[in-house]
């Protein structure tokens, strides 16, 4: 919950961290948001059955930094249930004004078609932004840099009976 966000960050004497108690989205506006524990998402109900649901506020991150006096960002995560292709089109000023930005992104095809997106589009999106992508959701042993390719075959289908549909990128820009 938002309270225990804030109480985490005050505790660990983080002041250089902005929170806001608002869904983040491709735009600032209000959206139905399912509210499933660590399945929630908005725009889609994942489990069909139309439980869990709310009007929430929403904002872009553009909007948000928009309103901070310090603007630098280094690092974003985003782990939204495949809704984050709508976080990167609300975040394009934010990764312009911040070159040195890097990202860990949650990448899961079958989330991101739920949720009105396309996949290749998503990393395409990135890749046009200057990213490179390095598969580091399987531990140490990670894979080094992966190609938009790669990545699509690995995770937008069963691998030989494993059900490996998920991942994380780190995103860094290219030198």
């Amino acid at each position: 919950s938002f309270a225990l966000l804030e109480k985490n960050i005050k505790a660990n004497g983080f002041n250089n961290v902005v929170f806001t108690n608002k869904a983040v989205a491709d735009s600032s506006s209000r959206m139905l948001f399912f509210d499933r524990g660590p399945h929630s998402s908005f725009a889609y109900d994942r489990f069909h059955d139309a439980r869990g649901h709310m009007m929430v506020d929403s904002a872009t991150i553009d909007d948000v930094l928009s309103q901070q006096r310090e603007k630098a960002v280094d690092f974003i995560k985003i782990d939204a249930e495949g809704s984050e292709w709508k976080i990167l089109r609300g975040m394009k000023a934010t990764l312009a004004n911040n070159p040195n930005v890097k990202l860990l992104v949650e990448f899961a095809p079958a989330l991101l078609r739920m949720s009105g997106g396309d996949p290749e589009k998503f990393l395409q999106q990135l890749d046009e932004t200057g990213f490179d992508f390095y598969d580091v959701g399987r531990g140490v042993n990670s894979d080094p840099r992966i190609s938009i390719r790669e990545l699509l075959r690995k995770y937008d289908r069963d691998q030989d009976g494993k059900k490996i549909f998920t991942t994380n990128l780190f995103c860094k820009r290219r030198q």
